[in-house]
Formats: C-alpha cells, sequence, structure tokens
C-alpha cells in the first residue's frame, strides 16, 4: 500500500522533525485531494513509523478522524520530544 501523492512523507517521531511541519503537509495533500476525515486518518495513521507508531499503538484510540488525531498528536508527541531534549541537557550539564 502506497500513500497517494504528496503524502507519501513518512513521520518516525524523531528530535529533528516537526510534527506541527509535518501535520500542516499532510492537510494541504488532503485538502488537494478532497479526502473526508476517516480518510486522512487512515493514511495519517499509515505514515506513521518507528517511536511514532509504537506511542500511537499504546494510545489505542477509538478516534477515526484526523481532527481529533491531530490534536493528539500535536500535545503528546511534541511533549515527548521536549522531555527528551531536557533529559539530552541534564546529561550533558
Amino acid at each position: 500500500m502506497t500513500s497517494p501523492k504528496g503524502m507519501d512523507e513518512f513521520f518516525w517521531g524523531k528530535e529533528f522533525e516537526n510534527i506541527l511541519d509535518w501535520i500542516e503537509r499532510l492537510e494541504m495533500a488532503f485538502e488537494v485531494h478532497g479526502y473526508d476525515e476517516v480518510k486522512n486518518f487512515k493514511i495519517e495513521k499509515f505514515n506513521l513509523h518507528g517511536k511514532a507508531r509504537d506511542w500511537f499503538k499504546k494510545l489505542q484510540p477509538a478516534l477515526a478522524y484526523w481532527n481529533e488525531m491531530k490534536i493528539i498528536m500535536q500535545q503528546k508527541l511534541r511533549d515527548v520530544d521536549l522531555d527528551e531534549r531536557r533529559m539530552k541537557m541534564d546529561v550533558v550539564k
């Protein structure tokens, strides 16, 4: 299975990745293709890999809509990245 053109960028949850940029790119592609919330959510789920996919699996959400998932991702993944950066800074000190 592949994502539609413009939606083939994976999100791994690595510190150099910006969740807000990734969400913005996906939303632009969703708009171009005119997909509904359910299809947006399925494509988003398909494009999560590594740490981001592990995080998603732990959630076990009863969600099926992109807007709900987008809010959770912005809150949780951004917080995880900040926590990891803080831990790295503590080790360096």
